[in-house]
């Protein structure tokens, strides 16, 4: 016989086993069965975290004193250009050098020091050819400073500068002739672009035609210049010339504003942008 009350005592105990094999079933695990932490491993891993902080913060503090103030870098374009031009006057002093550092320094907006600078380049034994860099230096710093007067006739002196370097270069012959290979010379084309552009803004048309002529004989697919010849043809009544300036400027900038407006302008025609013939 059954002893009911060993039997109502066992049975609680069979279902709570039966619950805890069913599937899917979720054991909850006490915190306190967790592995106990290692309180030397953790100090270890700290000590290499602040190691590696450490390193980094001393790599960027190298790094930020070494650009400021060892290596100090230049903080626009003009002051880039100056340092070049210093170091390489250091390397080799020469005219060309002296006047590079001149041009770059009043880009940097030292006009005074610009102009000391050319001052030093005199004590040099110079050539037509080497004088002129110091005078075209000389007259891109004068325009800088807005003396427009000046700075023409300095441009103007270039002119005859290059030019006499020019002839006395092609007198002597040679294989290595730079005037025969190499033709005029960059401060040559500079001066007389700046002179066409100055009697230009000066409103002197016959004048700013003569160097804009005498530019773009060396440089005929300059489609800014050509631009800007058109527009003094333009001023001037001359709507022909005009016309067929700023038609050659679009052929090397298709689409452009101001060249189509000056066409427009000089024909009359909001729609004629192609070249005509006899024109």
């Amino acid at each position: 016989m059954t002893d009911r009350g060993t039997s109502k005592q066992s049975t609680p105990h069979a279902k709570t086993a039966s619950a805890a094999a069913r599937p899917g079933r979720r054991i909850a695990v006490s915190a306190t069965t967790a592995l106990p932490r290692d309180p030397a491993a953790d100090f270890l891993k700290l000590c290499m975290a602040l190691a590696v902080i450490g390193a980094l913060l001393t790599a960027v503090c190298a790094f930020v004193f070494r650009v400021l103030v060892f290596d100090p870098a230049p903080q626009t374009i003009a002051a880039a250009d100056l340092v070049r031009a210093e170091s390489d006057i250091d390397d080799n002093p020469t005219a060309a050098k002296y006047a590079a550092a001149a041009m770059a320094q009043a880009d940097a907006g030292d006009i005074p020091g610009a102009q000391a600078r050319l001052r030093q380049a005199e004590t040099l034994k110079l050539t037509d050819e080497q004088n002129q860099s110091l005078a075209y230096a000389d007259a891109y710093i004068l325009a800088l400073s807005g003396n427009t007067d000046a700075a023409l006739a300095r441009y103007l002196q270039v002119i005859d500068l290059t030019d006499s370097a020019y002839q006395t270069e092609l007198d002597k012959g040679g294989d290595m002739n730079w005037a025969a290979s190499g033709g005029r010379q960059d401060n040559w084309l500079y001066s007389v672009l700046a002179c066409a552009e100055i009697y230009a803004a000066q409103q002197d048309n016959e004048n700013a035609l003569k160097y804009y002529d005498l530019y773009l004989a060396e440089n005929a697919t300059d489609a800014g210049t050509l631009i800007a010849r058109g527009q003094v043809h333009l001023a001037a009544g001359d709507n022909k010339a005009a016309a067929k300036d700023f038609r050659a400027a679009l052929k090397y900038l298709p689409g452009d504003a101001e060249a189509t407006a000056g066409l427009q302008a000089a024909t009359g025609d909001t729609g004629d942008t192609t070249e005509k013939q006899g024109e």
